[in-house]
């Protein structure tokens, strides 16, 4: 295997803690230990899986994401001070995999000196684009069965109300639905503007789904009012089911990619257990784009307290990270690069988002040796600031065969482990559920492993955020003991 493999990374938020050069002015500089984070990748969180699950369903492999359960965690790394947009961070474990077999794992994150407490966003021309077909539900979106599940209209109405509520005199606000047919409801408001809230209040369902046209529409736009404000976002909401028009995630891509091309950036939310990791996936794989999943009535309260207003503002362009194995060993796999799979991800071009949570990136080392003493790499980033200067970070990982503790590990820093945990539960639970389509025997038998792993981590960890992750294994196993049905991300 190529001993310097270049991971390019094609997502829209990277695991970081970020760090903005003195002297710019829309971000303050940060007291002593505090730091901004970021998550990894297009899909931000398990939530389609879960609902899944709790409707009787084996998930899809789809559904079963590393880097959306590394989103749904706080993974950090410590070090030293950053002066920069961006600088790296690893930290260093040995480890068995699934198997027993004993490997080394570096997790790569980056740091940090901007202040959550002093950050402020950039002005903003928020462009809602509302899907109002009849998948939607929009003619019962006023409805609440309190934290039940609702309609995917009842919470575009929630989400949307939050975000437009968000906005002030500074920014721009414009609203677009689309349906059997588009409309522009209205076109450069003042975020302050009370009939902003009145129009999204008054949205009600109009037919079949023509996402293309709306995002047609809401580009123009963009375009027509990108110099009245410093940043541009398109938020679009939809269940994901296109049935008119475009319905490939390639044209799309195209759509979006264009839009990036000239600055305008995206956030997808896909709405309600109707909607589709593959083509959230595809879309927000784009510079300057990132997505959110949401289900539940109380999704939208955690979605803003987690991610505005730093889910609207990229902070970096173009980020790649290098790791050269020490001599000897090798890259076995990369965890929580979106679009990766097999050995050696090869991914491309990235935007990097704020977030209140520091995600991570894993790389699994091994080597012909029989003593992993002197594993290791070489790491290097590199990206764009939004200036569009190129800036780059460098650091060295080495295992010097400090001892094994009684689970035969041995991890720098306490997020090392909880990240090994998670990528060797979901790739193996996303295994499970691509065998149990042919051998729901064979499946059990890897689940059982599989819960086993989790459980004794979990149980190491002493960390209550890792239960819902246990629970989500077992219940797992529990389905396919009984052989229940495979669903998919339709809720079919």
């Amino acid at each position: 295997m190529n001993q310097n493999l270049l991971y390019r990374l094609v997502v829209p938020c990277l695991a970081l803690s970020v760090s903005l050069s003195a002297g710019c002015s829309a971000f303050g500089s940060a007291a002593p230990g505090a730091e901004f984070g970021a998550t990894t990748g297009g899909v931000k969180d398990l939530s389609s899986a879960r609902d899944l699950v709790a409707n009787g369903q084996v998930p899809p492999p789809s559904a079963l994401l590393v880097e959306a359960a590394f989103a749904e965690h706080d993974l950090p790394l410590d070090g030293t001070s950053c002066s920069r947009t961006l600088c790296l961070r690893s930290a260093l474990g040995v480890a068995p995999d699934l198997d027993g077999k004993q490997v080394g794992w570096i997790q790569l994150g980056m740091s940090s000196n901007i202040d959550p407490a002093t950050y402020r966003r950039p002005p903003l021309h928020v462009i809602l684009t509302v899907d109002v077909s009849g998948s939607m539900g929009w003619n019962a979106s006023k409805m609440d069965s309190g934290s039940g599940y609702v309609t995917p209209g009842r919470l575009a109405y929630l989400l949307a109300s939050r975000i437009a509520s968000m906005c002030n005199a500074g920014d721009r606000v414009s609203l677009v639905t689309y349906g059997s047919s588009v409309t522009t409801v209205f076109a450069g408001f003042g975020g302050d503007d009370p009939a902003i809230l009145d129009a999204i209040s008054d949205l009600s369902t109009n037919g079949s789904t023509n996402m293309e046209a709306g995002l047609r529409r809401a580009y123009e736009i963009a375009r027509q009012e990108r110099r009245s404000v410093e940043q541009t976002r398109i938020f679009l909401f939809s269940d994901e089911q296109p049935n008119v028009g475009a319905t490939s995630a390639t044209e799309f891509q195209q759509i979006v990619g264009g839009g990036a091309a000239e600055g305008i950036g995206i956030t997808i939310f896909g709405l309600g257990l109707g909607h589709s990791n593959e083509l959230v996936e595809q879309l927000s794989h784009l510079r300057g784009a990132n997505s959110f999943s949401l289900s539940k009535t109380p999704d939208v309260d955690n979605l803003m307290q987690d991610s505005w207003p730093w889910m609207a503002s990229p902070l970096a362009y173009d980020l790649k990270v290098q790791v050269t194995p020490a001599s000897g060993f090798s890259v076995i796999q990369g965890y929580g690069f979106p679009g990766s799979s097999g050995a050696a991800p090869a991914l491309d071009v990235s935007t990097v988002f704020l977030s209140r949570r520091k995600g991570a990136l894993l790389v699994q080392l091994g080597g012909a040796e029989t003593t992993l003493s002197g594993i290791g790499a070489s790491s290097k980033l590199s990206y764009l600031d939004l200036s569009g200067a190129p800036l780059s970070d460098n650091l060295n990982s080495a295992y010097g065969g400090q001892p094994l503790d009684a689970r035969n590990m041995y991890f720098q820093q306490p997020s090392v482990g909880k990240t090994v945990a998670l990528a060797l539960l979901m790739s193996n639970l996303r295994r499970a559920a691509e065998l149990y389509a042919s051998d729901h025997a064979g499946a059990v038998t890897l689940m059982e492993k599989v819960v086993q792993r989790i459980s004794s981590d979990a149980q190491g960890f002493a960390d209550s955020t890792f239960d819902r992750d246990v629970k989500l294994a077992s219940d797992v196993l529990e389905l396919m003991k009984q052989d229940a049905p495979q669903g998919d991300l339709y809720g079919r």
